[in-house]
């Protein structure tokens, strides 16, 4: 069985296909994970991230600027690579900008940033919400765990900050954007436990 062939069975197997852009879509999970055993795995790809139908979006400007919520205008500032550090931490990072989700201080209410430096983060399964996602920082701050939500500031666009209140937390959700920048080996993500104590 070829790469291909291998990667679409496992696909099937899963249950569910979910295309960015394709003729089928919204079916409930993205095609970029498979499932063995108590864990599911995420494959190299790109991907926009999602609450609802507004996306975590970065504008084109060529230095730090806060990051945001848009709703979907298919444009590359939407698109993130998630790339794994090692086996526990992520680098969020815009292909087109070249920047990567990041916080200036860590504390509940900071504003992310599209940042120069590639801040790591955990990315756990969501322990409330079916095939959606947390996005960790990765140590706790002041005894507790700040995750990525939406900050509580009212302007337009919605600005995206840390959280550690379950009430701010957003459950994201991953849509797969593009082909994989290589046949990496995929990585795991806990399923059945989240990195949040609440």
């Amino acid at each position: 069985m070829s790469f291909s062939q291998n990667y679409i069975f496992s696909f099937c197997q899963f249950g569910h296909l979910k295309m960015a852009y394709g003729s089928i879509s919204h079916l409930g999970h993205p095609p970029c994970f498979i499932t063995s055993g108590s864990c599911c795995f995420l494959r190299r790809w790109v991907y926009r991230i999602r609450d609802g139908s507004y996306f975590i979006t970065v504008d084109d400007k060529d230095y730090e600027s806060p990051v945001f919520l848009l709703p979907d205008g298919r444009s590359l500032e939407q698109v993130w690579h998630i790339k794994y550090v090692d086996d526990d931490h992520v680098v969020i990072m815009n292909p087109a900008t070249k920047r990567s989700l990041g916080v200036q201080e860590a504390r509940s209410g900071a504003f992310i940033f599209a940042a120069w430096y590639e801040q790591q983060w955990k990315l756990t399964k969501s322990g409330e919400k079916e095939d959606h996602y947390n996005i960790v920082y990765p140590e706790q701050v002041d005894g507790e765990d700040l995750s990525i939500g939406v900050s509580s500031a009212r302007v337009y666009p919605p600005l995206v900050a840390l959280h550690g209140s379950p009430r701010r937390t957003i459950h994201w959700e991953l849509d797969r954007f593009g082909p994989p920048e290589s046949r990496g080996s995929e990585r795991e993500i806990p399923r059945f436990r989240s990195q949040l104590r609440w």
